[in-house]
């Protein structure tokens, strides 16, 4: 079930015209700054965008702009886990696992117990905070230790938010989602 839907939401994506992708970026970028989760953060992990997500690059330069802390995953030589890395500009990307744009500089490892606030990537979520990603689980064993500690928040288009999908106990919640449409606030 998970596969397929994941598979459905994906075309969909994919399928999305510019115009749309760049409309849905606008408002969601918008909406952010107004939040004052995002507004009181000092160091902020946030995905790179791939394969039509929701577009993070100009939430990436506002934040350098401003002097907050960016932090951006890295996938492990061996591909097991998430590593945080802090980067001071967008040049210090480059193309890494899975065509996804990660951190060159591998040496600055930003503590995850130091991060203020994690926005997750993910391909379809629920009204209850329930996330489907690529189906590695980096992001599930990444945030597994830091739930309760540090708010979780996903970027997503309006169609990829149903009212529920099937979730599994190793699964972690999203607290927020935040789409160019609805912020859905599934914090207890």
């Amino acid at each position: 079930m998970k596969a397929k839907l994941r598979q459905e939401i994906l075309e969909a994506r994919r399928a999305l015209p510019e115009s749309f992708v760049i409309e849905a970026e606008k408002k969601v970028f918008t909406q952010l700054l107004e939040m004052d989760i995002f507004k009181n953060a000092s160091h902020v992990m946030i995905y790179v965008d791939f394969q039509n997500e929701i577009r993070t690059k100009k939430i990436i330069e506002y934040l350098l702009d401003v002097k907050k802390g960016v932090v951006v995953p890295l996938i492990s030589k061996d591909r097991s886990k998430i590593i945080p890395v802090k980067i001071e500009s967008l040049e210090e990307l480059s193309l890494g696992h899975f065509g996804i744009y990660e951190p060159k500089i591998k040496s600055d490892i930003f503590s995850k117990d130091l991060l203020d606030l994690i926005i997750v990537p993910g391909v379809v979520f629920d009204k209850a905070g329930n996330r489907i990603g690529f189906g590695k689980g980096y992001y599930d064993g990444f945030l597994s230790s830091l739930k309760g500690k540090v708010p979780f928040i996903a970027l997503a288009y309006d169609f990829q938010v149903l009212e529920s999908i099937p979730s599994g106990s190793h699964d972690v919640k999203m607290d927020y989602i935040l789409t160019p449409d609805h912020l859905f606030i599934t914090k207890k």
